[in-house]
């Protein structure tokens, strides 16, 4: 069936069209505290392979498929490494979540944990010793 949904466009077989795409999780609330932790509240589980991380200057990005966000939600913040946080509808099936950071951003890769637990996403800035 999957082969044949391929082959035939979705207007002679709309239901492969629908059938291939996933459900989008929503983002619902995003919680920031102790300024270095941040909680995304979701309206369901999130896979980890949905999730991609960038360290651009001094903007950790993660970019989340099959999410989406509306409106954007933006936090600035009073954490030693911590300044803003932003997440947005990057494109129909992307949204992205910038945490703007003190210094580089490549500084913490290692540091930074992405972690989907149930309907939440966890994000933590490390100190220098992880």
């Amino acid at each position: 069936m999957a082969l044949a949904c391929v082959a035939l466009s979705a207007a002679v077989a709309p239901d492969c069209a629908l059938a291939a795409e996933k459900p989008l999780v929503s983002i619902r609330q995003v919680q920031v505290s102790d300024g270095d932790r941040v909680d995304i509240l979701l309206d369901r589980r999130l896979d980890p392979s949905q999730i991609r991380t960038d360290f651009i200057n001094d903007i950790i990005q993660f970019s989340i498929s099959d999410a989406s966000v509306y409106p954007a939600k933006i936090s600035s913040v009073s954490g030693t490494n911590l300044s803003k946080v932003f997440v947005y509808q990057y494109a129909p099936r992307l949204v992205r979540v910038r945490l703007t950071v003190s210094g580089r951003a490549e500084s913490y890769q290692g540091r930074v944990q992405a972690i989907p637990s149930g309907k939440m996403l966890g994000i933590r800035l490390g100190s220098d010793s992880i």
